[in-house]
Protein backbone atom coordinates (compact mmCIF):
# COMPACT_ATOMS: atom_id res chain seq x y z
CA UNK A 1 0.00 0.00 0.00
CA UNK A 2 1.36 3.40 -0.89
CA UNK A 3 1.72 6.10 1.74
CA UNK A 4 -0.43 8.45 -0.36
CA UNK A 5 -3.46 6.19 0.08
CA UNK A 6 -3.02 5.87 3.84
CA UNK A 7 -4.62 9.26 4.75
CA UNK A 8 -7.64 8.43 2.55
CA UNK A 9 -8.08 5.04 4.18
CA UNK A 10 -7.69 6.51 7.67
CA UNK A 11 -10.24 9.20 6.84
CA UNK A 12 -12.68 6.56 5.56
CA UNK A 13 -12.19 4.49 8.71
CA UNK A 14 -12.84 7.57 10.87
CA UNK A 15 -16.09 8.27 9.00
CA UNK A 16 -17.20 4.66 9.32
CA UNK A 17 -16.32 4.60 13.01
CA UNK A 18 -18.44 7.73 13.48
CA UNK A 19 -21.41 5.87 12.05
CA UNK A 20 -20.83 3.10 14.59
CA UNK A 21 -23.19 0.36 15.51
CA UNK A 22 -24.81 2.57 18.13
CA UNK A 23 -26.09 5.10 15.57
CA UNK A 24 -29.85 5.34 16.15
CA UNK A 25 -30.54 6.05 12.46
CA UNK A 26 -28.79 2.84 11.52
CA UNK A 27 -30.78 1.06 14.20
CA UNK A 28 -34.02 2.33 12.66
CA UNK A 29 -32.93 1.10 9.23
CA UNK A 30 -32.19 -2.30 10.71
CA UNK A 31 -35.63 -2.26 12.34
CA UNK A 32 -37.18 -1.50 8.94
CA UNK A 33 -35.28 -4.42 7.40
CA UNK A 34 -36.46 -6.73 10.18
CA UNK A 35 -40.03 -5.58 9.60
CA UNK A 36 -39.78 -6.35 5.89
CA UNK A 37 -38.43 -9.81 6.68
CA UNK A 38 -41.32 -10.46 9.04
CA UNK A 39 -39.04 -10.45 12.08
CA UNK A 40 -41.42 -8.32 14.10
CA UNK A 41 -39.90 -8.89 17.54
CA UNK A 42 -36.49 -7.83 16.27
CA UNK A 43 -37.91 -4.71 14.64
CA UNK A 44 -39.69 -3.75 17.88
CA UNK A 45 -36.45 -4.12 19.84
CA UNK A 46 -34.53 -2.03 17.32
CA UNK A 47 -37.11 0.77 17.32
CA UNK A 48 -37.13 0.84 21.11
CA UNK A 49 -33.31 0.97 21.11
CA UNK A 50 -33.43 3.94 18.74
CA UNK A 51 -35.92 5.72 21.00
CA UNK A 52 -33.66 5.21 24.03
CA UNK A 53 -30.88 6.95 22.13
CA UNK A 54 -33.01 10.13 21.90
CA UNK A 55 -33.18 10.01 18.15
CA UNK A 56 -34.20 13.17 16.34
CA UNK A 57 -37.63 13.01 14.75
CA UNK A 58 -38.87 10.38 17.18
CA UNK A 59 -42.32 10.70 15.62
CA UNK A 60 -41.11 8.55 12.71
CA UNK A 61 -39.82 5.87 15.05
CA UNK A 62 -43.02 5.87 17.13
CA UNK A 63 -44.97 5.60 13.88
CA UNK A 64 -42.85 2.63 12.80
CA UNK A 65 -43.30 1.02 16.20
CA UNK A 66 -47.08 1.44 15.97
CA UNK A 67 -47.06 -0.09 12.50
CA UNK A 68 -45.25 -3.17 13.80
CA UNK A 69 -47.70 -3.49 16.69
CA UNK A 70 -50.55 -3.18 14.20
CA UNK A 71 -49.00 -5.94 12.06
CA UNK A 72 -48.93 -8.32 15.03
CA UNK A 73 -52.50 -7.38 16.09
CA UNK A 74 -51.42 -5.52 19.24
CA UNK A 75 -53.96 -2.82 18.47
CA UNK A 76 -53.90 -0.99 21.81
CA UNK A 77 -50.11 -0.76 21.70
CA UNK A 78 -50.30 0.43 18.09
CA UNK A 79 -52.70 3.25 18.98
CA UNK A 80 -50.52 4.26 21.95
CA UNK A 81 -47.40 4.41 19.77
CA UNK A 82 -49.27 6.37 17.11
CA UNK A 83 -50.50 8.80 19.77
CA UNK A 84 -46.87 9.40 20.78
CA UNK A 85 -45.92 9.83 17.12
CA UNK A 86 -48.59 12.47 16.61
CA UNK A 87 -46.87 14.92 18.97
CA UNK A 88 -44.85 17.33 16.82
CA UNK A 89 -45.21 15.05 13.79
CA UNK A 90 -44.78 16.37 10.26
CA UNK A 91 -47.78 16.17 7.94
CA UNK A 92 -46.58 13.02 6.15
CA UNK A 93 -46.51 11.13 9.46
CA UNK A 94 -49.91 12.53 10.46
CA UNK A 95 -51.38 11.43 7.13
CA UNK A 96 -50.08 7.89 7.57
CA UNK A 97 -51.28 7.81 11.19
CA UNK A 98 -54.83 8.74 10.23
CA UNK A 99 -54.85 6.33 7.30
CA UNK A 100 -53.62 3.41 9.41
CA UNK A 101 -55.99 4.19 12.27
CA UNK A 102 -58.81 4.21 9.76
CA UNK A 103 -57.79 0.74 8.63
CA UNK A 104 -57.60 -0.44 12.23
CA UNK A 105 -61.02 0.96 13.14
CA UNK A 106 -62.56 -0.42 9.94
CA UNK A 107 -61.35 -3.92 10.74
CA UNK A 108 -62.74 -3.54 14.26
CA UNK A 109 -66.15 -2.63 12.85
CA UNK A 110 -65.92 0.97 14.07
CA UNK A 111 -66.97 2.40 10.72
CA UNK A 112 -67.85 5.93 11.85
CA UNK A 113 -64.44 6.24 13.53
CA UNK A 114 -62.77 4.81 10.41
CA UNK A 115 -64.60 7.33 8.24
CA UNK A 116 -63.35 10.18 10.44
CA UNK A 117 -59.75 8.96 10.26
CA UNK A 118 -59.82 8.62 6.47
CA UNK A 119 -61.37 12.09 6.22
CA UNK A 120 -58.51 13.52 8.31
CA UNK A 121 -55.97 11.65 6.17
CA UNK A 122 -57.48 13.18 3.03
CA UNK A 123 -57.30 16.66 4.52
CA UNK A 124 -53.53 16.15 4.78
CA UNK A 125 -53.08 14.35 1.46
CA UNK A 126 -56.04 14.91 -0.90
CA UNK A 127 -54.43 12.86 -3.67
CA UNK A 128 -54.32 9.58 -1.71
CA UNK A 129 -56.36 7.14 -3.74
CA UNK A 130 -56.20 4.52 -0.98
CA UNK A 131 -57.70 6.91 1.58
CA UNK A 132 -60.41 7.96 -0.87
CA UNK A 133 -61.45 4.39 -1.52
CA UNK A 134 -61.33 3.55 2.18
CA UNK A 135 -63.41 6.63 3.00
CA UNK A 136 -66.09 5.44 0.63
CA UNK A 137 -65.97 1.90 2.04
CA UNK A 138 -66.39 3.24 5.57
CA UNK A 139 -69.24 5.47 4.47
CA UNK A 140 -70.99 2.53 2.82
CA UNK A 141 -70.77 0.59 6.09
CA UNK A 142 -72.06 3.57 8.09
CA UNK A 143 -74.99 3.97 5.70
CA UNK A 144 -75.72 0.24 5.80
CA UNK A 145 -75.83 0.40 9.60
CA UNK A 146 -78.21 3.37 9.42
CA UNK A 147 -80.55 1.67 6.98
CA UNK A 148 -80.54 -1.69 8.81
CA UNK A 149 -83.48 -2.26 11.13
CA UNK A 150 -82.68 -1.36 14.73
CA UNK A 151 -81.94 -4.50 16.69
CA UNK A 152 -81.60 -2.66 19.99
CA UNK A 153 -83.16 0.44 21.34
CA UNK A 154 -81.24 3.42 20.08
CA UNK A 155 -80.64 2.14 16.54
CA UNK A 156 -77.24 2.52 14.89
CA UNK A 157 -75.96 4.71 17.68
CA UNK A 158 -74.04 7.82 16.71
CA UNK A 159 -73.49 7.20 13.02
CA UNK A 160 -76.15 9.69 11.89
CA UNK A 161 -73.85 12.67 12.50
CA UNK A 162 -71.35 11.31 10.02
CA UNK A 163 -73.89 10.60 7.32
CA UNK A 164 -74.80 14.11 6.10
CA UNK A 165 -71.25 15.38 6.12
CA UNK A 166 -70.00 12.17 4.54
CA UNK A 167 -72.42 12.42 1.68
CA UNK A 168 -71.38 16.02 1.00
CA UNK A 169 -67.67 15.15 1.10
CA UNK A 170 -68.07 12.19 -1.22
CA UNK A 171 -70.31 14.09 -3.62
CA UNK A 172 -67.73 16.88 -3.83
CA UNK A 173 -64.91 14.40 -4.39
CA UNK A 174 -66.89 12.58 -7.07
CA UNK A 175 -67.52 15.83 -8.93
CA UNK A 176 -63.81 16.71 -8.78
CA UNK A 177 -62.53 13.32 -9.89
CA UNK A 178 -65.32 12.00 -12.07
CA UNK A 179 -64.98 8.27 -12.31
CA UNK A 180 -61.39 7.88 -11.12
CA UNK A 181 -62.31 5.75 -8.13
CA UNK A 182 -65.14 3.49 -7.09
CA UNK A 183 -65.52 1.03 -4.26
CA UNK A 184 -67.76 -1.94 -3.79
CA UNK A 185 -69.09 -3.59 -0.68
CA UNK A 186 -66.74 -6.54 -1.16
CA UNK A 187 -63.52 -4.56 -0.94
CA UNK A 188 -61.43 -4.26 2.18
CA UNK A 189 -59.50 -1.12 3.10
CA UNK A 190 -56.17 -0.59 1.42
CA UNK A 191 -53.05 -1.72 3.23
CA UNK A 192 -51.38 0.32 5.89
CA UNK A 193 -48.99 3.06 5.03
CA UNK A 194 -45.47 1.80 5.52
CA UNK A 195 -42.66 2.98 7.76
CA UNK A 196 -39.94 5.53 7.20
Amino acid sequence: MSIGKLPCILGLLAVLAGCGLGDPHLTVLRGNLSFERGEFQDSIVRYLDALEADIENASYVFYNLGTVYHAVAENEAAVEAWDLAAANAPSDVLFALHHNRGNLYYRQGRYADAYEQFRRALMLNPSSMGSKINLELALQRVQAAESAPATRSGGAGGNGAVSDEARRVLEYMRRKETGQWQATDTQEPRDVERYW
